[in-house]
């Protein structure tokens, strides 16, 4: 179940949800608005083999602590959420782009959505420009949201991820 405001507030409350940095007016009917952060990996232009195995890191160029990145049109960039994010082991979440987001050309890649009960990181977005201008990624601003559910039974993930902070 999907759970509502009041229902994250509780679970704020309980310390079965934390985020941080946390701004209360970021909370909707059912879910939080998340940041971009200032860390980003831009891909490098060379050529290879990329397998499904591949270490994704040797792809990338590593941007870090800036306040403001230009996506081109067409390009595509990996960028952190501001906020760490915490859960319970009863609890998961799903990142969501924003309509506001994508009407204006950006959209977020979200094959990797699922934020798992137990983690303590920062979520990692994959944002693609459609548009043809363009487009200022500030850090601070509002660029996803995530939702939250119940789950049935306890569980923790223990992956390479769990503590993630940059991307």
């Amino acid at each position: 179940m999907i759970l509502s405001k009041p229902e994250i507030l509780k679970k704020i409350k309980e310390g079965k949800i934390d985020i941080k940095p946390f701004k209360k007016e970021n909370i909707q009917a059912c879910s939080i608005d998340l940041r971009i952060g200032g860390y980003f990996k831009k891909p490098l232009k060379k050529k290879g083999i990329v397998k499904l195995d591949s270490d994704y890191n040797k792809f990338y160029e590593e941007i870090v602590k800036i306040d403001r990145f230009v996506l081109k049109p067409g390009e595509r960039v990996l960028a952190i959420t501001l906020e760490r994010i915490r859960l319970d082991s009863s609890i998961c979440g799903f990142l969501e782009g924003k309509s506001s987001i994508a009407r204006n050309g950006l959209m977020i890649d979200l094959n990797s959505n699922l934020v798992q009960p137990g983690v303590f990181n920062n979520q990692v977005l994959e944002l693609i420009n459609f548009s043809n201008n363009d487009y200022v990624l500030e850090k601070g601003k509002e660029v996803c949201q995530i939702f939250f559910e119940e789950l049935k039974g306890r569980q923790n993930y223990n992956g390479k991820f769990k503590l993630q902070q940059k991307p």
